[in-house]
């Protein structure tokens, strides 16, 4: 016999199970298995699950209004008092229901509770629902206003603000405002806006959100006019709300409509809320954010502009935008300390690293500038990428990498940071390179102090950390002491230094600790807190070598 041919009521036990053991999201999940099931696990999830089955799951904003009819027949762990409160409000529906309304109660408590999942404040409901307190949920008459808003009942919207021509704004359920601007009716609208005592940008602003994302550009006109008659005051995050909010509706008429409000503080974009326009904004929006001030093409915030954040997004209608409205394409923004010797971060070189060919080619047709040469990563996929762009816009003559560092003759001018900026990192990254150009004049003027330290390591002990013979000749070149800082006791001397990282096969080389012997590195202290004694074989063998050295050199000078 086929599974599906069993009753039903068979798999509640075992679906219960599943339920409790995987928890609500997997579970819900797992409705595709066949309509029994998925029909089952959803029965499961509304009337079985406690609370505590729900906690940071989202499945309830799938079945609220089955979850509160189930709770008004089985209240389980939730608040009884706002069991209370919901026959409460569904005893008044049904007692003013118009004439030729059926009399079921059941119909009404459906109608209230799908209501309150399409149109009310779901989140504060259950705030309310799964609280452990006694809660004092009198009916007041903004709940019998938003409960008549919720069901739809036009004419007993009427009777109440005809009977109270004052209202509070505030339900259990949400700001009445918002829930008629959900519902979408102007005749309830319009009469609750005259309704509400005193309004307030706590029950404008969501309100003119909730119009905004149901793009209802009339209605978002009505509420402007309304709050301008009242004298409500526009806080400016509640106007960027309204700005997010219509940029995420997709209709540049209601960011229009957004943007000419008048707030009394400035309207300029932090960062984070420009990044987020250029994200999800058209072209034609940004134009508009741009002209009404919003976004500042010119300005350079935390290291990029509206224009590089462009181009790492990959956004060509963005970024063609933000052009024809201005933005300078060659502007560099200043790089991080420890990256100082990668080339400029323009907009065209951040493409260029990202290998976006379609930026690239948009930016060059906008009049970008291609970099130097010089400037170029010298790794060949880099140098490939950007050569076959140069000889694509009619480049000629540009070499392959390996022609390049051939013919290299380092003859070009680096500008150095001054003081500080060139940290220890700094030169250890152009020592591993390694570039002798760059070494030399991060030690020359403008630059370093060759015998500068950093936590009792100077430039030339970092040179020798890379092994590499040409670095250490430029670091000795420049004046560095041989043996250290001379005063500076704790000051690592660079040939122990070497020895003690090729003893721990970290770094360094024995060709640098024979030119450090050659250039007359002295052997007599042999610095104990490197690791290196002075007794051991490779201090022996190096000053034996240095020993053999000043003898050939003395016999020569005979």
């Amino acid at each position: 016999m086929e599974l599906l041919h069993f009753p039903p009521e068979i798999f509640q036990n075992i679906v219960h199970e599943l339920v409790c053991s995987v928890g609500v999201d997997k579970a819900w999940k797992m409705r595709g298995v066949c309509r029994t099931f998925a029909a089952e696990i959803r029965y499961d999830i509304v009337t079985n699950q406690t609370k505590d089955s729900f906690r940071g799951s989202k499945v309830l904003d799938n079945v609220f209004d089955a979850y509160l009819q189930a709770r008004m027949k089985i209240p389980l762990d939730i608040n009884p008092q706002f069991v209370k409160f919901l026959h409460d409000i569904v005893d008044y529906l049904s007692a003013e229901k118009p004439p030729s309304a059926p009399d079921d109660r059941d119909a009404i408590t459906l109608q209230l509770c799908s209501g309150i999942r399409k149109f009310g404040e779901v989140f504060d409901l259950t705030c309310h629902m799964w609280s452990n307190n006694l809660l004092n949920l009198a009916i007041i008459d903004a709940d019998r206003l938003a409960a008549a808003i919720l069901t739809g009942n036009l004419g007993l919207v009427q009777s109440i603000m005809a009977a109270t021509p004052r209202i509070s704004d505030k339900s259990a359920f949400g700001s009445c405002l918002r829930i008629s601007v959900l519902q979408g009716d102007w005749h309830i609208i319009e009469p609750v806006l005259v309704c509400i005592e005193s309004p307030r940008p706590d029950s404008i602003a969501p309100a003119i959100r909730a119009a905004l994302r149901a793009k209802k550009a009339d209605i978002v006109k009505l509420l402007m006019e309304k709050s301008k008659h009242y004298g409500v005051k526009i806080h400016k995050t509640d106007y960027m709300s309204y700005v997010s909010t219509a940029i995420m509706s997709g209709s540049l008429k209601l960011l229009k409509m957004i943007l000419r409000m008048e707030i009394q503080a400035p309207k300029a974009m932090f960062k984070r809320q420009w990044e987020f326009a250029l994200e999800n904004a058209t072209a034609n929006m940004t134009r508009a954010l741009h002209q009404y001030r919003l976004i500042d093409v010119h300005r350079e915030n935390s290291g990029t502009t509206p224009l590089i954040f462009a181009v790492k997004l990959g956004r060509l209608k963005i970024i063609q935008a933000l052009l024809d409205v201005g933005a300078p394409i060659d502007a560099a923004m200043p790089t991080k300390s420890d990256h100082i010797w990668d080339w400029e971060r323009t907009a065209l070189n951040i493409a260029l690293t990202r290998k976006n060919t379609e930026v690239v080619e948009l930016l060059l047709k906008n009049g970008a500038t291609m970099p130097h040469m010089e400037t170029w990563r010298r790794n060949r996929p880099s140098w490939n990428y950007i050569r076959g762009i140069s000889l694509a816009n009619g480049c000629t003559n540009v070499p392959t990498l390996d022609e390049f560092m051939e013919t290299y003759s380092g003859d070009y001018q680096v500008e150095i940071p001054s003081g500080p900026r060139v940290t220890r990192k700094i030169f250890k990254r152009a020592c591993r390179k390694p570039d002798p150009e760059i070494v030399k004049a991060l030690l020359g003027p403008g630059g370093i102090d060759t015998n500068h330290t950093w936590s009792n390591h100077t430039p030339l002990t970092i040179a020798c950390e890379t092994g590499s013979v040409r670095i250490v000749t430029t670091v000795l070149d420049t004046g560095a002491n041989i043996n250290g800082v001379e005063g500076h006791s704790k000051c690592i001397a660079p040939i122990f230094h070497t020895m003690k990282l090729l003893k721990e096969e970290k770094g360094g080389s024995r060709r640098v600790i024979d030119l450090l012997l050659e250039r007359g590195a002295d052997l007599k202290d042999a610095d104990l807190s490197v690791g290196v004694h002075g007794d051991s074989k490779m201090v022996r063998d190096a000053k034996e070598a240095q020993e053999e050295t000043r003898s050939v050199e003395a016999r020569a000078r005979r």
